[in-house]
């Protein structure tokens, strides 16, 4: 048993190392953009986000199945301190003196290449096999009944997660394509300014 456990674990542990090697050239990208949509029992969301070297911007909007929506545009700008929330609906928006919103940088493909050796300790007790997702070889890390990453083999980018009944999947990956940041349109906004 022991010995089977020991196999497991150097199995799991030479393909986290693989992933994660091949996901560490992301690690330092400056100039990026993807979309995600995700869904659960209570709504659907589709996400962009572009990063071009200190501008970065997240697009979310959030369809409630009661019919309701949500959506939210935030962008920084490191070199200005700029950072701008804004919620379309409501016609809102806050500005800040921020040289950095956290937000903007959530980099969901390239998650593994964030984890550093964290991700290693997946070897002593996530599952590991292989799937095809959206015509691509992946490995699937299931690291609980509900919890389960598709790494796509060649790359290491992260393309779907499951978390419950929530399930995030990558639309579109680019990089070092995004040009211009547009700042959000605040023409009729109400704008609460904090330093």
């Amino acid at each position: 048993l022991i010995v089977c456990y020991c196999i497991f674990v150097a199995r799991n542990f030479l393909i986290l190392d693989d992933i994660q090697e091949k996901a560490s050239q992301y690690a330092n990208l400056t100039n990026y953009s993807y979309q995600t949509k995700g869904t659960t029992n209570e709504y659907t969301s589709d996400i962009s986000c572009s990063k071009n070297n200190d501008i970065s911007r997240l697009d979310i909007s959030f369809h409630l199945n009661a019919g309701k929506e949500r959506s939210l545009i935030t962008y920084s700008n490191k070199s200005t301190k700029e950072g701008i929330s804004a919620f379309p609906i409501e016609k809102t928006a806050i500005i800040s003196n921020s040289e950095e919103m956290a937000l903007s940088e959530a980099m969901f493909p390239f998650q593994l290449a964030l984890q550093g050796d964290y991700i290693k300790w997946y070897s002593l007790t996530a599952l590991i096999y292989s799937e095809e997702y959206n015509g691509k070889d992946c490995y699937v890390i299931q690291d609980g009944p509900d919890s389960k990453k598709w790494v796509e083999k060649d790359t290491g980018l992260v393309l779907k997660v499951q978390t419950g009944d929530m399930i995030t999947e990558v639309v579109n990956v680019e990089i070092d394509t995004v040009d211009e940041i547009y700042k959000p349109d605040l023409t009729g906004y109400e704008i609460t300014e904090q330093e």
